[in-house]
């Protein structure tokens, strides 16, 4: 499911600092599955990820973590 922001829905998080993409990257390695997999893909396609419409769902942000 897309983040949306402004959509209000669910526990969404804007993405504010640059040092959550090396923090996220760093997990993928670790993580080595297919979700890091596309999470890794998507975060090397952006080049602005403290951008206003740069968002995460703070669930999925804990289970990719945690997981």
């Amino acid at each position: 499911m897309p983040a949306d922001y402004e959509s209000g829905k669910g526990n969404v998080r804007q993405a504010r600092t640059l040092e959550l993409r090396e923090s996220v990257l760093n997990r993928c390695v670790l993580r080595g599955d297919e979700w890091a997999l596309d999470v890794k893909g998507r975060l090397e396609d952006c080049c602005d990820l403290v951008h206003p419409e740069a968002v995460y769902h703070s669930y999925c942000h804990t289970r990719f973590f945690q997981g």
